[in-house]
Formats: C-alpha cells, sequence, structure tokens
C-alpha cells in the first residue's frame, strides 16, 4: 500500500516533506527543553520518527520519477551484462576488468568522458551507481556500478567499506574512507576496487587486513545506508566464511587477457556506447530535475 502510494508522489515531494519533518522536528526540540514546555516530547518525537522512517525505509525509490530512473539503469544493466556474454567473461575478475577500461574509456558515460568527482552528484537511494552514467562519480559511484552489474550477472556482490591505512583521521578509523566491491563465487571471494585499478588480497599475517602491491588496507564492515538488512547480514555471513581469493598471478592473466580483449574489439565497444547513448542522456537529464535529499550518509 505504502509503496503503491509513493508510485504516486514524485521525487522532489517526498525530499521536502522528509525536510520539511527533519527540521521541524530538530527546530522545535532545539528552541525548546522538555522541562520549560513538558508537551514538546509529544511533538517533536512523532515528527522526528516518521521521518527517520521515511529514511530509512527507502521507500524514496518507489516515487514516479525513481521508478523511471530505475527502469533506464536496468536497462543499461541488462545491455552491459550483454556485452559481457558476448565476449564470455564469467569471472568477477574479467567482468571487473572490462569494466574499469570502459569506464575509464567514458563508454559507460555521457559524453564519452568520466571524471573522478563528486562535485554536482546526487545519490539517488538505492541506485548509487546510476551517476557513472552522468560522467561524473567516487568510489561509492564506481564500486555500486560494478556491484550492480555481478549481481544481475548471477554473482552474489556486496559494497564494502573499508579503511585506508595512509589516512590518519582516527574518524576515518571508525567510519571508513572507501568503498570497494567484494564478490563470492564459485567457493572464492574478491575483492575489487574499480575506483583505483586494483584486486586486493587477504594479508596472510592478518586476516583484517586487504593488501595489494601499493599498500595495506584495513577492512571496516559499515551499516552503510544503501545497503538493506537482508544484504548487510549475507555480507557478513560470506565474508566470514574466508573463501580464498584468486592468486595474484592467475588474476594478473585474467586482467590482462581481458583488457586485451577489449582493445581488439573497439568496434564492439563503439557500438555498445552509441546503442546505450540515449540511455545515458534520460537518466542525466532526468537526474538534474531531482532535488537532493536530507541526510544521506556517505563515504567518498
Amino acid at each position: 500500500m505504502i509503496k503503491e502510494l509513493c508510485g504516486k508522489i514524485s521525487y522532489n515531494a517526498y525530499t521536502a516533506v522528509n525536510d520539511i519533518l527533519f527540521y521541524s522536528g530538530a527546530g522545535i526540540i532545539i528552541g525548546n527543553t522538555p522541562i520549560e514546555d513538558p508537551i514538546i516530547p509529544y511533538i517533536a518525537v512523532p515528527i522526528m520518527i516518521t521521518q527517520a522512517i521515511m529514511w530509512w525505509s527507502n521507500y524514496i525509490i518507489n516515487t514516479k520519477e525513481a521508478v523511471q530512473i530505475r527502469d533506464l539503469y536496468q536497462d543499461f544493466i541488462n545491455n552491459y551484462n550483454k556485452l559481457n556474454d558476448s565476449f564470455e567473461l564469467e569471472s568477477p575478475i574479467q567482468i571487473y576488468s572490462m569494466f574499469n577500461y570502459l569506464l575509464n574509456k567514458g563508454y559507460l558515460s555521457k559524453d564519452k568522458a568520466f571524471e573522478y568527482s563528486k562535485k554536482k552528484i546526487l545519490d539517488v537511494p538505492g541506485m548509487l551507481g546510476i551517476s557513472i552514467v552522468t560522467g561524473k562519480g567516487v568510489c561509492r559511484h564506481i564500486s555500486s556500478a560494478l556491484n550492480d552489474i555481478l549481481n544481475s550477472k548471477g554473482i552474489q556482490a556486496y559494497p564494502l567499506g573499508v579503511f585506508d591505512t595512509d589516512d590518519k583521521s582516527k574518524l576515518k578509523r571508525l567510519t571508513g574512507n572507501h568503498q570497494i566491491t567484494f564478490a563470492v563465487y564459485d567457493g572464492k571471494s574478491y575483492f575489487l576496487d574499480p575506483t583505483q585499478s586494483r584486486i586486493l588480497e587477504v594479508s596472510e599475517s592478518n586476516k583484517k587486513v586487504l593488501h595489494d602491491k601499493v599498500g595495506d588496507q584495513i577492512v571496516k564492515f559499515i551499516p552503510l545506508a544503501y545497503i538493506n538488512k537482508t544484504n548487510f547480514i549475507k555480507l557478513k555471513r560470506d565474508f566470514n566464511k574466508k573463501y580464498p581469493t584468486v592468486p595474484k598471478e592467475e588474476s594478473d592473466i585474467l586482467v590482462s587477457s581481458t583488457i586485451e580483449t577489449c582493445k581488439n574489439n573497439v568496434d564492439m565497444l563503439e557500438r555498445f556506447f552509441n546503442e546505450n547513448k540515449e540511455i545515458y542522456e534520460d537518466i542525466s537529464d532526468k537526474i538534474l530535475t531531482l532535488r537532493k535529499t536530507n541526510k544521506i550518509p556517505t563515504i567518498k
């Protein structure tokens, strides 16, 4: 019933109500105290609870514009996996490698150009990966897009928050400062970082540390607002199984052979871009009409 109701409400109307509830509830509490006026909790608390329910329920993804954008995004994901099938890519490493190549070459973005930037980005709840289509994004958008592609391909994948040890911030040690993609396939674990173009492995000396030839990253499980409870439980379950990772020598071969395949089939990649160009433009135009929601917690 609630989903049907949201389907009749615009995205902007939903966010406007969410913001009004948040600021009015907070304003009542800040401007008054229960001691001065005992009735305050009876007014402010229900308002804040309603706002919290609107936020955490993620029903915003069922509003009219969100449904339209989601349908377009799913068309893009389906078309992308047809390209994966054309090249007979099955391993998460192969899929990651082509995704990384196409992203940096602009084949997945409007105007055929992608920029690592958080400027003028709107996070659409439940569809963070959609930002790469607009030509801009940071790690949460890039890894989420790869995550969506893998899941649509039938490979269990999750966005995973990590902490890069190069960052000295104590706060970031608790919240994380980077996002990668964690996948499980054929009895193996894959820690894929499409933002920094690297595949991480579990350290032999410390099972809580992922490393590559550049440096170490400490894995931190972060209850990201855009991971629903069911998926978060599955993430912890699959991560705790401690599946082995693919040996570096094997992953290097898969990466190089996939990149070579891409370079040898530029005509197919150009055709893919041209066939999806209209989808990129439609998505970008629709996102421009949306207003930012209040208080969406994210990591870079």
